[in-house]
């Protein structure tokens, strides 16, 4: 991985400011059920295609989905083949060889491990001893019940920056770097402190801010990734049979959207409204 190469001195020094993104609450566009599936578990955002492609544990398989301007259509079903619970899954970036498909992240509940996987325009499957994986030593402390749920990318440094959430029993996140065939792990703060007494970690999102879904709560915070502070909240309808798994937001050319997924099959897809965007840098810029 070409990519992973820099020192640890550069990694940790975004100081961009964090402006508060859920001013105004967003809009529910669409609610669906997933057809055929009965846990999602996660969902990222592949800005070249524009598409979101939402992880399921039952069955193991990644769901593209594209947005239209009234509709929301499935694009294709890759299945997941040798792996185990999958729990969380994030865009890194171009594939590593060619220049059509996406690098994703995934990671898998009860393994200290994150699988790097090259998917291809048009792969209806998916095979993770075709991925290279790399143990996390740092978390192998970590309960079997409680592995990682969450897993979130910086891409912004020349060097991705990687963030992994820890559920409960105590909250943790994590963030580091690849490089040299090893992980570089530390903690920025003290999570269990800094989120509610109730909360969980469910998912994790990076533009800037780290957004961390609580899934226990049915909300989203936004918080800086320096400090730990919650800079503003966008709480969703709390329904206990469905629980949520899952969240990214998307930079479209109409504006901002936000993508949730659901420990059933249902999924969630919410416009930003303008008036919280316009507070946010321009479209070259991160929120």
């Amino acid at each position: 991985f070409l990519f992973f190469s820099l020192s640890t001195s550069l990694v940790f020094s975004d100081t961009d400011e964090v402006r508060p993104l859920f001013k105004q609450k967003p809009e529910l566009f669409s609610s669906e059920d997933m057809e055929g599936v009965q846990k999602l578990s996660g969902v990222t955002w592949l800005p070249e295609q524009e598409h979101y492609l939402f992880s399921s544990a039952k069955p193991p398989a990644l769901h593209e989905v594209a947005v239209l301007e009234s509709q929301v259509r499935k694009v294709r079903t890759v299945k997941l083949k040798e792996f185990k619970d999958v729990s969380a899954v994030a865009y890194v970036g171009h594939v590593e060889l060619g220049d059509e498909g996406n690098r994703i992240a995934i990671a898998e509940e009860g393994k200290a491990e994150v699988s790097f996987c090259d998917l291809r325009t048009g792969q209806g499957e998916l095979k993770r001893s075709k991925c290279k994986t790399y143990r996390i030593d740092r978390l192998m402390f970590w309960e079997k019940k409680f592995g990682i749920k969450g897993l979130a990318v910086n891409r912004d440094s020349d060097v991705p920056l990687f963030y992994f959430g820890k559920e409960k029993l105590p909250k943790e996140i994590y963030r580091g770097f690849f490089e040299d065939g090893q992980w570089h792990i530390q903690t920025g703060w003290d999570a269990e402190s800094m989120m509610p007494p109730e909360s969980v970690i469910s998912d994790l999102f990076y533009d800037n801010s780290l957004f961390v879904l609580d899934g226990a709560g049915a909300r989203v915070l936004q918080m800086d990734p320096l400090t730990g502070q919650t800079v503003s909240e966008f709480h969703i309808k709390k329904d206990n049979k469905l629980g949520l798994s899952g969240f990214c937001l998307a930079r479209r050319e109409k504006g901002l959207q936000a993508a949730l997924a659901s420990n059933k099959s249902r999924y969630f897809i919410y416009n930003i409204p303008a008036a919280a965007a316009a507070d946010s840098p321009k479209e070259n810029e991160r929120l």
